[in-house]
C-alpha cells in the first residue's frame, strides 16, 4: 500500500522509464561485475552475480519497452488518386 491506497500487481511491478533505465544500467553493471569475479577465484559467486545482473536487465528491459505508447499514432489513409483515361484527338 502507497500513500493509503493499495496497489494492483501490475502498478505495484510497473517501473517508471527513470527508474527502468536505473535497473537496466545497475543489471549491465552486475552482469560486468559478476564477469570479473567469475575470472577470479569467485567463480560460485560471480555465477550467481552474472545471473542476477541478466536478470535485473531483463526486467529493466522488459519495463523500459512497457513504458512506451501502447500504439504507434494512425496515419491518415493516403486518397487514391482517379486516373484521368487519355483523350482521344477523334
Amino acid at each position: 500500500m502507497t500513500r493509503g491506497k493499495p496497489m494492483s500487481t501490475a502498478s505495484a511491478l510497473s517501473l517508471t522509464p527513470t527508474r527502468a533505465r536505473r535497473l537496466l544500467g545497475a543489471g549491465a553493471t552486475a552482469t560486468v561485475v559478476g564477469i570479473l569475479l567469475s575470472i577470479s577465484d569467485a567463480e560460485g559467486v560471480g555465477g550467481a552475480v552474472i545471473v542476477a545482473g541478466i536478470v535485473a536487465t531483463m526486467w529493466g528491459l522488459h519495463s523500459f519497452g512497457r513504458g512506451g505508447e501502447d500504439a504507434p499514432p494512425r496515419k491518415k489513409p493516403k486518397q487514391r488518386r482517379k486516373h484521368r483515361r487519355p483523350e482521344s484527338d477523334a
